[in-house]
């Protein structure tokens, strides 16, 4: 009898009464974002690829998200969102490099043939032409860092812009060594997202914070989310568990919680099932959307050289609509920004709408008609008239691939609109188990 009535042990004993307890329901609202194993296996994002998820996020009026990631550096696939100029930069920047050393070695070695650089000006010519591979070589690492630096600094103000977002402290460490911080990190809250599983390696228990060497406590990740949403007025730690006061959260207000916790103070956790139904996007999806966003812009612009806009109004050129969706993205960035997120949202929509406008107008039809009109006259010759059918098949087939790219964003638009819209979303490597979603990840040794 003192056996059973000593407190739960957390071995087979407690797993099976844990079986005999039905099932907690999921939560339909969590979203599972998978951020997959990042680069060189480090489970590592580049910021600017989150900012991105984060702002599409925002575009759909998700609710909070919890960034379990690890974000630093920059991904091998990543890249800056409506920005693939830094891109072309970097990229036209490397070809310039090593087209200076491929002619200085040609000049070199041409020199030598042609005995225009005898022996002895060789080496002082390779010593020379070494000095230049090296300033190239720090030439191009400052255009790395800082195109580094612009994924953080975008990481950021998408993160304040989107503002229920929870992550571990080492993000704000990042921007703090970035120079665009100067806050004390003594000042941060501290979060981790390690956890220690049972001796058998089943975990049953979470620690909610704990103590560092310097006197401070970590925060446990989630634990800080729960706390946060739902806001109690009080806190109080008892012997069978830790207990909310007069919460205040939406759809508890006023309610008390008791979270059950082991003697020791750690959490006890309720199984989720063998296979929980959390709703599941990859962070492929959400690069998807932007990149199909940018090809779409892409065409408009074509379209907007072309002439094929001049019948309307400035202000409903679709290429005006997106960059007055942009500027005010842009605008939101700014600390002192007047701009709303309700704003840029309703410009983006506005975008959209003005392509649709433009599609079902009659402005196809009329350009079409006057180049028929135009090869079936009889004053022009042969060769000019299939010049105009070619004129006239270009803009048709124009016009197909520019309707196409809309029809491609607007399906991952639509979809994203519907499944993303009041959620509970959290960021991450996908686990063993489905269970490591909102938990973290296993403690190293």
């Amino acid at each position: 009898m003192i056996w059973v009535f000593s407190g739960p042990r957390l071995d087979f004993v407690y797993d099976f009464l844990m079986s005999r307890r039905k099932t907690p329901e999921t939560a339909p609202e969590i979203v599972l974002i998978d951020t997959g194993q990042g680069f060189a296996s480090a489970n590592i994002t580049d910021p600017a690829l989150i900012a991105s998820v984060l702002m599409t996020l925002t575009e759909f009026n998700a609710g909070p998200a919890v960034i379990q990631t690890s974000v630093l550096g920059i991904s091998p696939r990543g890249i800056l969102p409506d920005g693939t100029e830094e891109n072309q930069e970097i990229i036209s920047q490397v070809s310039d490099e090593f087209s200076r050393i491929e002619e200085n070695i040609a000049n070199l070695f041409q020199g030598i043939r042609t005995g225009s650089i005898s022996p002895l000006e060789s080496e002082l010519y390779v010593d020379e032409l070494i000095g230049l591979i090296d300033r190239g070589k720090d030439r191009l690492l400052d255009s790395v860092s800082e195109q580094e630096l612009a994924g953080l600094r975008f990481f950021e103000d998408a993160v304040r812009v989107k503002k229920d977002v929870w992550m571990k402290d080492e993000y704000f460490h990042i921007f703090n060594q970035s120079g665009d911080n100067n806050d004390s990190q003594s000042n941060l809250t501290k979060r981790h997202t390690a956890y220690r599983p049972d001796s058998d390696g089943v975990l049953r228990r979470i620690t909610p914070f704990i103590y560092l060497e310097d006197g401070t406590a970590s925060h446990y990740l989630m634990w800080d989310v729960i706390k946060d949403k739902l806001n109690p007025q009080e806190i109080q730690f008892t012997d069978s568990g830790i207990l909310f006061t007069r919460m205040q959260g939406r759809g508890f207000e006023h309610k008390d919680v008791l979270f059950p916790t082991d003697k020791n103070g750690a959490l006890l956790l309720d199984g989720l099932g063998k296979n929980p139904a959390f709703r599941q996007f990859s962070l492929d999806d959400f690069l998807a959307y932007s990149e199909l966003d940018q090809v779409l812009f892409l065409k408009l612009e074509e379209m907007e050289t072309l002439g094929y806009y001049d019948s309307l109004p400035p202000e409903k050129h679709p290429t005006a609509l997106y960059r007055h969706a942009f500027a005010i993205r842009d605008e939101l960035f700014r600390e002192t920004s007047l701009m709303t997120v309700e704003d840029w949202i309703e410009a983006r929509q506005d975008y959209f709408f003005g392509i649709e406008d433009f599609f079902f107008s009659s402005i196809e039809t009329n350009l079409v008609t006057r180049y028929e009109e135009l090869i079936a006259s009889e004053e022009l010759e042969n060769s000019v008239k299939q010049e105009f059918a070619s004129m006239r098949d270009s803009l048709i087939k124009t016009f197909q691939e520019c309707r196409k790219a809309y029809e491609n964003v607007s399906a991952l638009r639509e979809n994203l609109a519907i499944q993303l819209k009041d959620t509970f979303c959290i960021l991450g490597p996908v686990g063993s188990t489905q269970s490591s979603w909102g938990i973290g990840s296993p403690e190293n040794p």
